[in-house]
């Protein structure tokens, strides 16, 4: 028996079922994009919650009245690992140069009451408290024996690869050296230093070009004339500033590069003045973005022959 040569004809899906399909798969499709996204905000949301807790733990701790009781839960006091013998690995961090006595810098009364002392009793690195008004910049300042705890430490010692705002090992807790560096981490939240990435714009300087330290003894305040990127050279590491020539050959040596610079105006700046430098990681670690503000010791008025500075 001959087998039919007449072909069948295959049976097309139907158009409503292709349909149907279809906006299933599309809603399958977004049902895990918005759990994809969900889940990032959630954990974003718990970053920013831990995280943003410990800063405004230390802004509690710092605007209570002095003498205020302890609350019945508090963090534990931090506990920062002393170095160990350095003569039998060079590569070992360095314990802290002996302070070296220099005259005091003249210093406003505190516009804020910041509570050093509760603050040192959380962590005796504690040596200030730094604010640009306006901005978010707003945190304690801490120093210790090397130049690493603090980059992956908050205030309370507990992990946190935002940090903490602290000064180079090299620099004196008294704040009086000629040039005092402070580092701190650019953040995707905009805490910490990040914020000074806008003083490349000049707008943003004419209006926030004040800078303030709170300390223990006084508040020291400081006008930014210089704003750059150069290598992640340690400037103290490197150079002498108690030096007058060698602080005299640093600001030159802004001055011949000016152009590569964001801004730059040395016509009140020379090397007998006394610098407070703000390092940011810049440009995928691989350079810093500057800050460089000159101290402006207050002026009060006087009779002849009296000295015009607060001391």
């Amino acid at each position: 028996m001959e087998k039919s040569t007449v072909k069948r004809k295959k049976k097309s899906p139907s158009p409503v079922g292709s349909a149907v399909n279809r906006n299933i798969f599309l809603f399958l499709r977004a049902l895990g994009a918005a759990a994809s996204v969900l889940l990032l905000c959630m954990l974003l949301f718990d970053i920013q919650w831990r995280f943003g807790d410990a800063q405004d733990q230390v802004l509690e701790i710092a605007e209570r009245p002095i003498g205020t009781p302890h609350p019945t839960a508090t963090p534990p006091p931090v506990v920062t690992p002393e170095p160990e013998d350095d003569t039998q690995d060079e590569s070992r961090p360095m314990p802290r140069p002996t302070p070296r006595p220099r005259p005091p810098k003249p210093r406003f009364p505190n516009e804020r009451d910041i509570n050093f002392q509760e603050l040192s009793e959380y962590n005796p690195d504690i040596m200030g408290w730094i604010e640009i008004p306006g901005t978010l910049v707003d945190y304690p300042v801490v120093t210790t024996f090397d130049n690493e705890f603090y980059l992956d430490h908050d205030f309370f010692g507990n992990r946190d690869r935002r940090g903490t705002i602290f000064a180079d090992i090299r620099n004196n807790p008294d704040w009086n050296d000629p040039l005092v560096v402070l580092y701190g981490h650019y953040t995707r939240d905009g805490s910490r230093l990040t914020t000074i990435r806008n003083f490349r714009r000049d707008w943003f300087l004419n209006r926030h070009d004040r800078i303030i330290i709170y300390t223990p003894d006084g508040q020291l305040e400081f006008r930014v004339f210089a704003v750059f990127v150069r290598d992640d050279e340690h400037l103290i590491g490197t150079r002498d500033f108690r030096n007058p020539a060698v602080m005299r050959a640093y600001l030159d040596e802004m001055q011949d590069v000016s152009e590569r610079y964001h801004i730059i105006d040395l016509s009140e700046v020379d090397e007998t003045d006394s610098i407070l430098a703000l390092s940011l990681c810049y440009d995928n670690r691989t350079k810093r973005l500057i800050v460089h503000a000159v101290f402006e010791p207050p002026v009060i008025e006087r009779d002849p022959g009296e000295p015009a500075y607060i001391y």
